[in-house]
């Protein structure tokens, strides 16, 4: 342990069951500064092994081999004894930043005090049983588990946030509240497995989606609508999810096949351009003097030449959507790009035609991190 500074002094405060969340994390990386040997036991929650030089297969062979071996081998044991300090160290570091009502709470707790009274102490061991007791900051108990329930319930997708970063999210609260459980003694069976339990929460995830989610629940609604329905667990919400996430995939709903028959009419009865609109109507010729008379040759040139140009940019190319598309089938975009097709299930200029698309197929990656020994949600990684 280093003589001028601490784990307790570098952090400047106590750990408490409030600021839990942010606090344990200075204090790993603050043990990685202050212990140059024993620091990562913390954050990797296991023992840090050195892997013992071995001999060379003749000591005989030349006194230069034999000292270079005797080097590595004392360098070696000498490591294991700062290891061994910095450990012990560390667990009286452990002791100190623990705020009164944590460290009360922690004295009752019956592996975190074997951890502290083996010889010599766990450091490894006392840390564990810390996030065991107050993961993510929460002191288990049953009114902050329905107080977690709560805010699952009322989770909201903001108009910005991207759906990867909401499931995230809903997957955490999910996690820490199935711990929660646990902890208050609710069987796993009757929260975590359970199917009711697990459609509650699928079908509120996709309440909680954002405004332009609103045709997902439109169709979920829907009585004429056979392809979409309800999930029944949190992988088949986040499957619903993904198609409805700036394209409809293979989804159509009665209201957009609506409007494909009618802006085809429309586009058929509408003339294709202004010249053809106009074809027939003759302009008035205008007298004045020479002057005038060029003023108003220019005037009608720059006009011709806006209109033409507004025209071509009209008919040539599309124009993209608010997600930056080309949806358009008959105005491909204005610089095309190698293998460039129009494909019908994503509805929108891709690299590849209707025939070659995959849309079907594909898999959505639903695959979170979390904290070690936390339990994952069922149904997440079922894709």
């Amino acid at each position: 342990m280093s003589s001028k500074i601490s784990i307790e002094t570098d952090i400047g405060s106590k750990l408490s069951l409030k600021n839990f969340d942010t606090m344990h994390e200075k204090i790993e990386l603050s043990a990685q500064r202050v212990y140059e040997y024993a620091g990562l036991i913390l954050k990797k929650r296991k023992e840090t092994v050195f892997s013992e030089p071995l001999p060379p297969p003749n000591l005989q062979q030349g006194r230069a081999t034999e000292m270079l071996y005797q080097a590595r081998l004392n360098e070696y044991v000498k490591t294991l004894s700062q290891y061994q300090l910095q450990k012990a160290s560390i667990a009286v570091e452990i002791q100190r930043i623990l705020e009164e009502e944590l460290k009360r709470l922690m004295d009752l707790d019956p592996n975190y005090c074997k951890a502290r009274d083996a010889e010599p102490s766990d450091p490894i061991g006392m840390w564990k049983a810390i996030h065991e007791k107050v993961a993510s900051g929460v002191h288990f108990t049953r009114s902050n588990f329905i107080t977690q329930v709560k805010k699952i319930m009322t989770s909201k997708m903001s108009d910005k946030e991207s759906l990867a970063s909401y499931r995230y999210r809903y997957a955490e609260d999910l996690t820490k509240a199935d711990v929660m459980a646990k902890k208050v003694g609710i069987r796993e069976a009757d929260f975590k497995a359970n199917a009711t339990f697990s459609m509650l929460f699928a079908g509120n995830f996709l309440e909680g989606l954002a405004p332009r989610f609103d045709q997902l629940r439109k169709d979920l609604r829907a009585e004429t609508m056979t392809n979409v329905k309800f999930p029944d667990n949190m992988g088949e919400a986040i499957a619903l999810a993904e198609k409805y996430d700036g394209l409809k995939g293979e989804i159509l709903t009665i209201k957009d096949l609506q409007n494909d028959l009618v802006g085809s009419v429309k586009e058929a009865s509408q003339p294709t351009s202004k010249k053809d609109a106009n074809e027939g109507i003759v302009a008035p010729i205008k007298h004045g003097n020479g002057k005038g008379k060029g003023k108003e040759k220019s005037k009608d040139k720059q006009e011709e030449k806006s209109q033409v140009k507004g025209n071509s940019n009209k008919t040539e190319s599309g124009k993209k959507d608010d997600n930056g598309r080309y949806t358009d089938p008959n105005k491909p975009p204005p610089k095309p790009w190698p293998g460039m097709k129009y494909c019908a299930r994503h509805k929108y200029w891709c690299k590849h035609s209707t025939s070659d698309c995959t849309l079907a197929a594909e898999k959505v990656n639903v695959c979170f991190e979390c904290e070690d020994g936390l339990a994952s949600w069922p149904g997440w990684d079922q894709l």
